[in-house]
């Protein structure tokens, strides 16, 4: 778990840095469930699934993200922090640092997309009888299994401070979680990028 604690300090060193130099802001979101539309291998194992292939699993959890916009409101950098009970009933989690884009916008309601480096990690599967190598690393306590995760939000604006925002996301290797929730704005200021004398 150094690997975690590494990229934890990395966010705290972000925030100062950039916190001062424009928007930001802070989510909320709440899991719900996956969606993995070729189920999964070990879905013998699994204990939260719908079905019997792994198709739908309920997952429950927390997400928490900061945001900050490096180019007026266009683009921005967020770090995500999530927790949650996996398929098989067993702790999972992931930290992501991910690029994200405005991709619609109208009145103030907004559509954002984003992609980045992602480390998923849980209580390890691998001594479960029936269990199959998936790709995920490690025999011990956890497992890992880096990726790049990519997700779209939608933003539902009810006051300069607060918006409720939706979002689906490949999280995990396996599929697509679905989770909602609520976004706090901690600045509204607009950074705009300098312009050229050329």
């Amino acid at each position: 778990m150094n690997l975690i604690r590494k990229i934890f300090l990395l966010f705290i060193m972000l925030v100062f840095l950039y916190h001062s130099k424009g928007q930001d802001n802070i989510s909320l979101k709440f899991k719900t469930i996956s969606l993995n539309p070729a189920g999964n291998i070990n879905s013998g194992i699994m204990t939260n699934n719908f079905d019997s292939k792994g198709v739908m699993v309920f997952e429950p959890g927390i997400e928490l993200s900061y945001e900050f916009f490096v180019m007026d409101i266009i683009k921005s950098v967020r770090f995500t922090k999530g927790l949650y009970v996996d398929g098989a009933n067993q702790f999972a989690g992931y930290l992501s640092l991910g690029m994200w884009w405005r991709v619609y916008e109208k009145w103030r309601h907004s559509l954002r997309g984003g992609i980045g480096p992602a480390l998923n990690y849980r209580s390890t599967w691998y001594y479960m009888e029936g269990y199959k190598k998936d790709g995920w690393i490690g025999t011990d306590n956890f497992q890992h299994y880096i990726m790049f995760n990519a997700g779209l939000e939608f933003n539902y604006y009810l006051s300069k401070k607060s918006e409720v925002t939706i979002s689906t996301s490949i999280s995990h290797p396996w599929g697509i979680s679905i989770s909602g929730g609520y976004r706090f704005w901690i600045s509204r200021k607009i950074v705009h990028r300098k312009s050229c004398n050329c």
